[in-house]
């Protein structure tokens, strides 16, 4: 295997599909990058079992073939070279040479028959979705997926494909987010699937702006078709809780607020709340929410009265500030709607102004309050 390449193009690639390469594994190989080389078109894979990269870079080549290479040593010297040719030979030992006007390097790899192969999907179905729209909507709902192992099926989000409606649900048990645009075509209802964080990442880091996503289904596996990558997304096994029961449909409590000023007040007050629980209150009343906290175990406290349009009666609420600010983190209006039902019962969130052809709804537990 021989070619020569810019190593800003190999950068640029490489630098893609390392990052999905695990820090730790109990498969050796899996700390490869897989370079296949075959018409003067150097395909680079990357794989963790659960996801798997793949993307492409032009170079020039007088033999084919491939090689497993180490992905941090190799990752570690293309990031450190400045923008000059690359002459890469590999020998029948899997030993890598690195030629180039400044020095030469030599990197043992493996026989990339040891590398896992490419996962082989039957495609089910086929959905193409504009770029822009995908981002959007798994930009807003990434962020309240399951952390903590214990139940897999919330650790990933839920991506379900209804009649010309696409939905990204995500959840902890603590918040929940359903984002619906209904200006995707899908011609029927195809269902819905949990879909790794780390695949969906993978999209947001390495799409441009514009163009199509071809979004492939397979029993197994979801796969992201995009500009020069194929992103392969092992599917979580489980099954999705119903969303839609636990979203209360008579909360009739209602506050708007100027976004930016909730933000910065919840921002201050969080320096005074405990640092375990950092639990503050809101207290709603006609015209204002008052946002307070306190630690006793270190004497502090603080509250701030704010501005706001409350239609509803008086009550007080304990909330999680970390996830309150992440719900007004991801809404981008300038004003936010909260609609509450009562101090122990959970509350939703919307932008003041919907997009059209979009339903954004994010919901938040409160935290009971102690005395």
């Amino acid at each position: 295997m021989r070619f020569s390449v810019k190593s800003s193009d190999l950068r640029n690639v490489l630098l893609s599909v390392i990052n999905v390469v695990p820090a730790k594994t109990t498969l050796p190989i899996l700390g490869n990058v897989l370079l296949s080389l075959k018409d003067n078109k150097l395909c680079l894979s990357a794989t963790d079992l659960e996801v798997t990269i793949r993307t492409f870079v032009e170079v020039k080549t007088d033999k084919e073939g491939g090689v497993a290479l180490p992905g941090k040593i190799i990752g570690d010297i293309i990031r450190q070279l400045p923008d000059v040719t690359l002459d890469i030979t590999v020998d029948e030992n899997y030993r890598a040479n690195i030629k180039t006007d400044i020095g030469e390097y030599v990197i043992s790899g493996e026989n990339e028959s040891e590398f896992p192969s490419v996962p082989k999907a039957d495609i089910k179905h086929e959905i193409d979705v504009e770029s822009d729209v995908l981002e959007r909507i798994i930009s807003k709902a990434l962020f309240a997926i399951s952390m903590d192992g214990v139940k897999s099926s919330i650790m990933g989000v839920y991506l379900q494909f209804l009649k010309n409606e696409f939905r990204a649900v995500s959840t902890d048990g603590h918040r929940l987010v359903r984002v619906i645009n209904k200006n995707v075509k899908i011609k029927e209802d195809i269902g819905g699937y949990i879909t790794s964080p780390k695949a969906l990442g993978q999209f947001l880091k390495n799409r441009s702006e514009g163009g199509t996503v071809k979004l492939s289904i397979s029993d197994n596996y979801l796969m992201f078709n995009f500009d020069n990558f194929v992103v392969y997304s092992r599917l979580i096994e489980g099954m999705y809780p119903d969303y839609e029961k636990v979203i209360p449909k008579d909360n009739k409590n209602r506050l708007m607020v100027d976004r930016n000023m909730m933000e910065s007040s919840v921002k201050r007050i969080l320096v005074f709340a405990n640092k375990v629980t950092q639990q503050i209150k809101l207290k709603l009343s006609e015209n204002s929410v008052e946002i307070s906290s306190e630690d006793v175990d270190y004497g502090k406290e603080g509250r701030e009265k704010i501005t706001a349009d409350y239609n509803g009666e008086e009550m007080t609420i304990g909330y999680n500030a970390g996830y309150l600010l992440d719900i007004l983190g991801h809404i981008d209006t300038e004003k936010v709607v909260f609609d509450f039902g009562s101090s122990t019962s959970a509350g939703l969130a919307y932008p003041s102004e919907q997009r059209e052809n979009e339903d954004i709804l994010m919901l938040v537990m409160p935290i009971k309050l102690i005395d």
